[in-house]
């Protein structure tokens, strides 16, 4: 049997975080059981210290400062990449963290190398089938619910990225999608379209033709989120 994937949140702020980090690594933990159930996908988190020595591939900082890990990541709420055999994922410290820490973590957990992708027909015609990303809280990244208090991001279900599911189907963790790759209120969806020449077009529900990726070698595209007005700034550096 596999060992689960382990992941560490760490605290890079200034102040004191609320709810503690236990507190919130409990409701995590809950919250990755429902991810394995509905994903087969074992993973666990716990609180570490930034200096602590942890075995963890997995991290992810809450910082009040995420430009002390790339520049790049200014202004930003969360963002995840793999860098080497590690994932990092870095969230911004707001009112709503443990949301986008939540998000961040089940992202990382199922797609850490943001080279998952589905096949499915573009909403713009004349597109044909175009390759989605599989980021499962997108679609649904704006909608919310309590466990043991602790906020946390609805995330979707295989049967989301799959036409073939019947009706009935659970499509997100609470059941609110009523269709596969159906965009809830506040969530969103990219797609990639191949280029001329090689490469890809990057597409968005919300922003229409947003920029180009090609590729790079070994690399994926840094995939940034924000999570009330979301930007796709492809980039051939982002590993």
């Amino acid at each position: 049997m596999a060992e689960p994937i382990k992941m560490a949140l760490l605290w890079r702020c200034a102040s004191e975080p609320d709810p503690a980090l236990s507190t919130v690594c409990d409701a995590l933990n809950k919250q990755l059981r429902q991810l394995q159930t509905a994903w087969g996908i074992d993973a666990r988190i716990e609180a570490a210290t930034p200096d602590g020595d942890d075995d963890s591939g997995y991290r992810i900082y809450v910082s009040d400062d995420p430009r002390k890990f790339a520049a790049e990541l200014s202004g930003l709420t969360g963002a995840h990449r793999q860098i080497g055999n590690k994932v990092l994922a870095i969230v911004q410290l707001t009112d709503h963290w443990t949301r986008t820490v939540s998000h961040e973590m089940l992202e990382t957990a199922r797609n850490p190398k943001l080279d998952q992708w589905v096949r499915h027909p573009s909403p713009i015609a004349g597109q044909g089938e175009v390759d989605y990303f599989v980021e499962i809280c997108d679609p649904c990244q704006a909608t919310t619910y309590a466990i043991d208090g602790i906020e946390v991001c609805e995330f979707c279900t295989p049967e989301y990225f799959d036409d073939r599911s019947p009706p009935g189907s659970r499509l997100t963790a609470n059941n609110l999608a009523e269709r596969p790759f159906q965009v809830l209120d506040g969530g969103i969806q990219r797609w990639r379209v191949p280029k001329a020449g090689g490469g890809f077009e990057i597409y968005s529900t919300e922003e229409g033709a947003v920029g180009d990726y090609d590729g790079g070698a070994n690399r994926a595209p840094l995939y940034r989120n924000r999570q009330d007005i979301l930007h796709y700034r492809p980039t051939s550096t982002a590993g």
